[in-house]
């Protein structure tokens, strides 16, 4: 699941290509799995990132 969650923030994946790149044909066992590990799915754990990203001062 890290190396998922790096290749998500890379920015160049989708969720469904990321789960296929680290071996899992499931989405669903991939949002399970990573659910486990982050406690949140990985639609939220971006959409939490951008949230974060958005609100930075540059």
């Amino acid at each position: 699941m890290r190396n998922a969650e790096e290749l998500l923030l890379t920015g160049k994946y989708t969720i469904s290509e990321v789960a296929y790149t680290v071996g899992m044909s499931s989405m669903a066992y991939f949002r399970q799995c990573f659910k486990d590990e982050f406690g949140i799915s990985p639609s939220e754990y971006l959409k939490q990132l951008k949230t974060k990203f958005s609100t930075l001062p540059f």
